[in-house]
């Protein structure tokens, strides 16, 4: 009995110790990502604006602005393809690099499917 207590307390203590050092390395791979969208015309907010960070080694994280169109989540640490969509909007991607513990994205303007097509009339063809 004494020996398997033994060997049960070496066991539990090394599963612990593992636990505890996982958790840690985790705290440090987090950051956060924040920023703003707003209209790239009228410059007011857009709420539920779809924002989503993808990688194919750690996943997606996928988040919607609030009513001041800010958004703010955590994100392992990796380069993501970051994309915006907002029906009635021109979708906006691009990649980045997320290496500190905190990037923001700034104002990130989108431009609606109306107002492109205005600035950006189809040309003819020959």
């Amino acid at each position: 009995m004494r020996n398997f207590l033994l060997t049960f307390s070496k066991e539990f203590c090394i599963a612990l110790l593992c636990l505890v050092c996982a958790g840690t390395g985790a705290q440090n791979k987090n950051c956060i990502v924040k920023g703003v969208v707003i209209d790239s015309e009228s410059k007011k907010p857009i709420e539920g604006v779809f924002v989503q960070l993808s990688n194919p080694d750690i996943g997606k994280v996928e988040y919607n602005t609030a009513k001041d169109g800010s958004f703010s989540f955590p994100a392992e640490k990796g380069e993501y393809r970051v994309l915006f969509y907002f029906s009635g909007y021109c979708s906006k991607a691009f990649m980045e690099d997320i290496q500190k513990d905190t990037l923001s994205l700034g104002v990130v303007e989108m431009i609606t499917k109306e107002a492109y097509r205005r600035d950006n009339p189809r040309k003819p063809r020959n």
